[in-house]
């Protein structure tokens, strides 16, 4: 027993060996736990998450023209005339007949 002791006093003197055991240890309890696997997939998800944001951004602030200019009198106007086919009573309408 005394050998034993004697050998595990000898290693535990030397850190760096110490700090090799401990890094190896703590790589394996993570790689065999399953958290490298699943910070590469929060890693993905983060980017993918970015890259919808970026496009809500963009669907955002177009929306928010959109929602801007429906408040303005005159593009109401010019939607209706152009949805519905309707004219302006300035405007000049060409009828003509099928034959």
């Amino acid at each position: 027993m005394t050998n034993w002791f004697k050998a595990l006093h000898q290693f535990l003197f030397r850190p760096f060996r110490v700090l090799a055991i401990c890094l190896v240890i703590g790589f394996c309890s993570l790689l065999f736990s399953g958290n490298f696997i699943r910070l590469f997939q929060v890693h993905r998800d983060r980017g993918l998450i970015l890259g919808q944001m970026m496009t809500l951004g963009t669907q955002i602030s177009g929306l928010e023209y959109q929602l801007k200019m429906a408040k303005d009198p005159s593009y109401i106007e010019r939607q209706a005339l152009d949805l519905y086919d309707l004219v302006d009573e300035h405007d000049l309408v060409f009828v003509f007949a099928d034959e």
